[in-house]
């Protein structure tokens, strides 16, 4: 008898029904990750006019709800390539050599799995820039065959450009669309 339990000890006879086998099956994750990138809240097109001092916000989905994007180390799946006016290219980090804050990384929270990158740069030089994004899940999948690329063009002079009315002609009202440039709004 046991003294804790009161119970009989008694060894089993047979041991065969002790085992239980279950198969399964483990596949990797391929599925991609999706990349939306915003310049101020906007999507723009190939080409487009953007702010000098822009809000670019990248936003990687991610479906595998079991690796989720939640570490800061998780930063080393973005890399972000800036293509100058003069035609440098610089790569962009989170920190700079100083430790100053040149991206904000915020984690995903939970199942949903979704990451965002919040870029602030400040466009000394007029002309074109191309902005080159490579981003990929836990899983090494890439967001894509190829790296997110964008041309925009920053124009610092404030002004108001493109000047159109629709629809021309017009009997009773008319809308005006109009480019806006600079880094204040004239």
């Amino acid at each position: 008898i046991d003294p804790n339990t009161g119970y009989y000890d008694q060894l089993e006879q047979y041991h065969f029904n002790n085992i239980g086998n279950l198969r399964f099956e483990v596949i990797n994750d391929i599925t991609n990750p999706v990349l939306d990138v915003t310049f101020d809240g906007l999507h723009i097109i190939d080409g487009e006019i953007v702010s000098a001092k822009p809000e670019v916000t990248v936003r990687l989905d991610d479906e595998n709800e079991w690796l989720i994007m939640e570490d800061i180390a998780d930063t080393a799946l973005f890399k972000f390539y800036l293509t100058h006016p003069d035609g440098t290219i610089e790569q962009v980090f989170f920190q700079d050599g100083q430790g100053t804050e040149m991206m904000q990384f915020e984690p995903a929270t939970d199942q949903e799995n979704v990451a965002h990158i919040y870029f602030r740069p400040e466009f000394d030089q007029d002309g074109e820039h191309t902005l080159q994004i490579r981003a990929s899940d836990l899983s090494n999948n890439a967001s894509g065959d190829l790296d997110y690329k964008i041309r925009f063009e920053v124009v610092q002079r404030s002004t108001i450009t493109d000047v159109l009315n629709y629809p021309n002609p017009f009997s009773t009202k008319t809308q005006f669309v109009f480019t806006v440039t600079g880094s204040e709004a004239p």
